[in-house]
């Protein structure tokens, strides 16, 4: 089977294996919210932005957002800035 058609959390098991993430599926759950997070982030050129109707502060530049969204297809993650931006909305990864 080719990676193309994994599901969304057979992708994450495999980049969560290679990062050293928390593997299940409450630990999916988690890094989906903060991935929707982050996909907030790289629209907005501004040093603040909102997501679910709260507005937050980048923590990371739009660059290294964006390439953090681009990483996730080579499933290869910069876990600081992942976790970085977990801690900002209160998601401990």
């Amino acid at each position: 089977m080719k990676v193309s058609q994994f599901s969304d959390y057979e992708k994450y098991i495999l980049l969560a294996d290679k990062c050293k993430l928390p593997l299940g599926y409450e630990s999916f759950l988690r890094y989906k919210e903060v991935i929707s997070f982050v996909k907030d982030m790289v629209g907005k050129q501004n040093d603040t932005f909102m997501h679910n109707g709260t507005i937050y502060n980048k923590k990371i530049s739009t660059s290294d957002a964006n390439s953090l969204v681009d990483s996730l297809e080579k499933r290869r993650v910069n876990v600081f800035y992942l976790k970085l931006v977990a801690n900002q909305i209160g998601i401990r990864i």
